[in-house]
């Protein structure tokens, strides 16, 4: 089962990580997030 990630590479910009908190599994995306240096959206 993958988390679902969303990454918005755009040239010179670091992915963009979109969470919905309360998804099963977001906190696990935040932590695979931040070990990726991805720029981290809440909405």
């Amino acid at each position: 089962h993958r988390s679902r990630i969303r990454y918005e590479a755009r040239t010179g910009k670091r992915p963009v990580l979109r969470l919905r908190p309360g998804n099963a599994g977001w906190v696990d995306q935040l932590k695979q997030a931040e070990n990726l240096g991805a720029r981290i959206e809440v909405f």
